[in-house]
């Protein structure tokens, strides 16, 4: 096989390696959870948070109002009981009443105000629950996907790396050259080499270099770019 030939096709296979090498670094940082999913998994557990207080708060509430309801059962037993005859006392004691019977209203208005709250809170965690599942269901396929390309592109990159191992040690390629240019031509050492134009830099060589990059059996060097000049 021509020298210029088995340098073509190491680059050949370094390219496909450097493909690889970019779509596993995307697949690498497309896995994990997305900002998006972990935005909604924060809402639900934020709105789990405010429903387990706002329960707490009605439960206070609630047991706010029953303990008022206790006082003006004990207050109505004190004044409809006939057991107060002082007129002073009484006017104390039905005042208070009235005073009782106030409060008691509204704290009734903010156990329904507590109601209220948690009625919404729940109407929003079904809804936030239900985005969170479809993105849930949909990041899974997608990781499930970009697993499976994982494990294909790295069973093909181990393929390649063989490849090339056998190609660096293939009689008659000329790697420190390959190397030395490969640093100095952003990876691409070797050039094709058509209709008498490099493929690589775009310049028309003279007709002498074409032939011999055509017919010589050594290594042929683009004169514009320095890349090796391989003749498909």
């Amino acid at each position: 096989m021509h020298p210029a030939q088995l340098l073509y096709q190491l680059q050949l296979t370094d390219l496909d390696l450097a493909s690889l090498d970019r779509r596993l670094e995307e697949i690498a940082a497309l896995l994990g959870e997305p900002e998006e999913l972990l935005e909604a998994r924060q809402t639900v557990l934020s709105t789990q948070a405010d429903t387990q207080q706002w329960r707490t708060v009605l439960r206070d509430r609630e047991l706010e109002v029953k303990g008022l309801a206790a006082k003006i059962k004990a207050s109505e037993d004190r004044v409809y009981g006939g057991v107060v005859r002082n007129p002073k006392e009484l006017k104390g004691l039905q005042d208070e009443l009235k005073s009782l019977r106030r409060r008691r209203v509204t704290r009734e208005d903010t156990v329904l105000e507590a109601m209220m709250e948690l009625e919404q809170l729940g109407e929003d965690l079904v809804a936030q629950q239900a985005i969170l599942a479809t993105l849930e269901a949909e990041w899974q396929t997608a990781q499930a996907a970009l697993l499976s390309e994982q494990a294909s592109l790295q069973s093909q990159h181990s393929d390649l790396q063989a490849l090339r191992q056998r190609q660096v040690s293939s009689p008659g390629l000329d790697f420190n050259l390959y190397e030395d240019l490969h640093s100095r031509r952003a990876g691409r050492p070797v050039a094709l080499l058509k209709d008498g134009v490099c493929q690589a830099c775009g310049m028309a060589l003279p007709t002498g270099e074409v032939q011999q990059a055509k017919y010589s059996q050594s290594v042929c060097r683009c004169s514009s770019c320095g890349r090796v000049l391989w003749v498909a």
